[in-house]
């Protein structure tokens, strides 16, 4: 999973559009964009910290240094985990009614 991918992932499930998430961290929708479908992928340290704090995450997360499951494979899209969603739970943890 790329950083883009992951950015729009957790975009989503905060319920966010382009244009929120870029109010959030002080960029515009079209960088927003350009980050998710990859066209820029040399993030600043500065936008990736601004943008993990606006999505509950770590800037490791975004970069794909940071394996949110301690350990288990990374996640890939449909897969019913959902790292780093802020309230401790994944989806999958949702189902099964546990805490992660």
């Amino acid at each position: 999973m790329t950083i883009g991918q992951r950015i729009r992932r957790l975009r989503l499930e905060h319920g966010l559009s382009q244009e929120e998430l870029g109010a959030k961290v002080g960029l515009q929708k079209a960088a927003i964009n350009k980050y998710e479908t990859g066209t820029v992928v040399n993030l600043k340290p500065a936008i990736v910290e601004g943008l993990a704090k606006a999505l509950h995450t770590t800037p490791a997360y975004l970069m794909g240094w940071e394996d949110p499951f301690d350990g288990l494979p990374h996640s890939s899209p449909g897969d019913g985990y959902a790292p780093h969603r802020g309230d401790g739970q994944s989806r999958l943890g949702r189902r099964c009614g546990a805490r992660i």
